[in-house]
């Protein structure tokens, strides 16, 4: 898709008042009616993508709070339906509260999470070339590796604020951990 945008689409273009450079190239390529179909395609895909990233935040944040690496009432459940209500308003409450803080939006947000993952894929390559044998498999994995650092760079400031988050991580985790072993966790 981002080659089909790159290689097609003028460059007057891009501040399109369209939601996407799909309905974007729908409208060149069909008219108006069929951009409006991409819209809604557009819509649908970032409801979905917004409730996976509800479910999939609140769930990491109970289940850290379950093995005592948050704190334990993030782990509390809601009598009705089992929701973890502490782990999702800290889901939100902590990315909105820094984005508030700090003065930023949320591309802010999008872009270190980007960053944060193109540095997971990173470490899976490295630690994929120490485990893994085979001449085609390490071509693989020097290629992926390859790509991940042709993007790297177009992080920006998010890259610095994932490296931060990560070294954070790093640091803290054995602690943690140590905490989290001193309590057993608890069962629902």
């Amino acid at each position: 898709m981002a080659l089909t945008v790159v290689l097609v689409l003028p460059r007057n273009t891009a501040s399109s008042q369209q939601i996407t450079a799909f309905s974007t190239l729908l409208k060149i390529a069909s008219g108006h009616s069929l951009s409006r179909i991409g819209d809604i395609v557009a819509v649908v895909l970032l409801v979905l993508s917004m409730n996976a990233w509800v479910l999939g935040t609140s769930r990491v944040v109970y289940s850290q709070a379950r093995t005592g690496l948050l704190p334990r009432r993030l782990a509390r459940v809601s009598g009705r339906g089992n929701a973890p209500r502490a782990a999702l308003l800290a889901g939100y409450c902590v990315p909105v509260g820094a984005l508030a803080l700090s003065g930023r939006d949320e591309s802010t947000l999008i872009t270190a999470s980007s960053a944060a993952f193109l540095l997971i894929f990173m470490i899976s390559f490295l630690a994929a070339g120490r485990l893994l044998e085979g001449r085609a498999i390490r071509w693989c994995i020097r290629l992926a590796t390859l790509g991940t650092l042709v993007f790297l760079p177009f992080s920006g400031v998010s890259l610095l604020y994932a490296v931060i988050i990560a070294a954070l991580a790093v640091v803290l985790e054995p602690s943690m951990q140590r905490r989290g072993a001193a309590k057993p966790p608890r069962s629902p």
